[in-house]
């Protein structure tokens, strides 16, 4: 008689643990709607929440330490230009120099970073079925968010308008069309992760909905960032899609292009304004473009006084309203209140973030193919790719679409963006470990 192996027990304890990490995921992005559409710049305090529960995953954070410790190097620079460090450097007390803190900004972003970093590590560890699972549901949750961003450009955001009368008395009604600007960027920052899934699911519909959802909502809150940085990161994805084999052969990938072209561009941007060149292209474009141009230049004169080491963190807000909160460019912003430093290690993180994007297992480039392929069709099995290489044009589009946003319309220290790209970052690697379990049953 063969002898059978006894059946293993699982215990509650046992289901537990396997499930928990999942059953997380799923109940944030369940919460993701509300916060998405109803205040989506106070999308922190719900990623900051997840990662609470998602702490023991940190030990993951090894995979991403170039990207880690480049942000933990800016925050570390923001402490010690702070007005609070400054005031301890004079001889105050400790209780002097926090009441001599104007802007104690600085102690929000270090305390969140541990938290908001276990989201993406949770990501990097879930399994493909699990991944599946969750990003399936998650599409489901944007789907209806697309759904409510496509009603606000139908009614020139009415339906915003009217719950804002109906279950806030109407308070604060130039903020309407904002809340619904930020939505639309929060569907922005996640067309790329949710166009890979959509492809692999052939749901072509869905993704015409987000591309007409988010050019026409653009268009009626008049946010042309949006509208710049989906073009580019389209540009972006056919660049990389159809990468040239010569530059494969030489070993210049599409991330370390990006990677230089993103530093170049930071570390150039000073230049253009030191040169004049801004100044000179500011009265021949739109009044949006022209207010952007009119705060850099302001913004580099300032710069200027203190060129080496800044005025001091946060300090652009002192000249309002020249500059409204921050200067809308990242590198700017750097010089200004980091000087040199703090202009270096915002040009390596984003180096780091574009470099680190390449996938695991190079090898040869892509198999080409020739003629044309159904949208969502199946690849055929004879490449050799793996999904995430497959996946790299999303990847870099993704990235892309934070870069060209975070270079024009915002500052720095903006947590909710930073939050908001950790967790695109988490979405985009479930979509990858989604596609994968789907291929598995299409081959």
């Amino acid at each position: 008689m063969t002898n059978l192996a006894p059946a293993t027990h699982v215990t509650l304890l046992d289901k537990v643990r396997a499930n928990y990490t999942q059953a997380i995921l799923l109940a944030g992005v369940t919460l993701y709607l509300p916060f998405a559409y109803f205040t989506a710049s106070a999308i922190t305090p719900l990623i900051f929440t997840i990662g609470l529960f998602l702490l023991g995953h940190l030990k993951s954070l090894r995979v991403f330490w170039p990207v880690a410790v480049a942000t933990v190097a800016l925050l570390l620079l923001a402490f010690v230009r702070s007005d609070f460090v400054d005031g301890l450097m004079h001889g105050m007390s400790f209780a002097q120099a926090a009441a001599h803190d104007k802007h104690k900004y600085f102690i929000a972003p270090i305390f969140i970073w541990a938290f908001i970093w276990a989201v993406p590590c949770a990501a990097y560890n879930l399994n493909e079925r699990q991944s599946e699972r969750v990003f399936k549901y998650f599409s489901y949750i944007m789907l209806v968010l697309t759904a409510l961003l496509a009603a606000e450009a139908l009614s020139h955001y009415g339906l915003r308008d009217w719950i804002n009368r109906a279950f806030f008395k109407g308070a604060r009604p130039e903020m309407v069309v904002v809340r619904v600007s930020d939505s639309n960027f929060l569907l922005l920052y996640l067309f790329w992760p949710l166009t890979l899934y959509f492809v692999a699911r052939r749901w072509t519909a869905a993704i015409i909905a987000m591309v007409v959802t988010l050019i026409g909502l653009s268009i009626v809150v008049d946010t042309n960032s949006q509208l710049l940085a989906l073009a580019v990161s389209a540009a972006v994805f056919f660049a990389v899609k159809y990468w040239p084999r010569g530059l494969w052969s030489r070993k210049i990938t599409p991330e370390r292009t990006m990677a230089v072209a993103a530093a170049a561009f930071l570390l150039s941007f000073i230049g253009l304004e030191r040169a004049g060149v801004l100044a000179k292209i500011a009265p021949h474009i739109g009044d949006s473009w022209r207010a952007r141009f009119e705060i850099w230049t302001f913004a580099a004169k300032k710069a200027l006084t203190h060129p080496i080491w800044g005025l001091g963190y946060e300090s652009s807000r002192n000249f309002e309203p020249r500059i409204p909160e921050h200067p809308h460019s990242p590198a700017m912003q750097a010089w200004m209140e980091l000087g040199i430093p703090g202009l270096i290690v915002i040009a390596a993180l984003w180096f780091f973030v574009f470099w680190c994007l390449a996938p695991k297992g190079e090898g040869a480039p892509p198999v080409e193919t020739t003629g044309f392929v159904e949208l969502g069709a199946a690849p055929a099995p004879v490449s050799e790719e793996t999904e995430e290489q497959r996946a790299r044009p999303y990847v870099l589009a993704a990235a892309v679409t934070f870069f060209v946003v975070n270079a024009i319309s915002y500052g720095i220290w903006r947590d909710w963006l930073y939050t908001q790209g950790a967790f695109s970052a988490a979405m985009m690697m479930l979509s990858i470990k989604a596609v994968t379990q789907l291929r598995k049953f299409q081959y």
